[in-house]
């Protein structure tokens, strides 16, 4: 791991730091997601009319805005969730390749 200068406020100047730096690939998925995010608030605003939500027998009028936001939450939640899951079986699967 790389060990980068710092400037930490009250620290009096530059401190070791062994936080990593975001890869430009990291960078470039950072700036999808806040472009994403724009779009998405752009247009839950532009389409804030009531619409009537109906789940199970449950039903309700709200913002369709506030609907739009949530599924794109549930969304980011789902995709998340299912990123995370890739990722530990990934993980396992190279341990387990190492100490075989």
């Amino acid at each position: 791991m790389r060990v980068t200068p710092t400037i930490v406020r009250g620290s009096g100047g530059v401190r070791w730091s062994n936080q990593p730096r975001l890869n430009p690939e990291m960078k470039v998925s950072w700036i999808l997601v806040i472009l994403l995010l724009v779009v998405v608030a752009i247009f839950s605003v532009q389409n804030a009319g009531v619409v009537a939500v109906r789940f199970l027998g449950w039903g309700t009028t709200v913002s369709a805005a506030l609907v739009i936001q949530l599924a794109a939450l549930l969304g980011a939640l789902a995709g998340l969730a299912i990123g995370v899951c890739l990722r530990r079986r990934r993980g396992a699967a190279r341990a387990e390749e190492t100490y075989l």
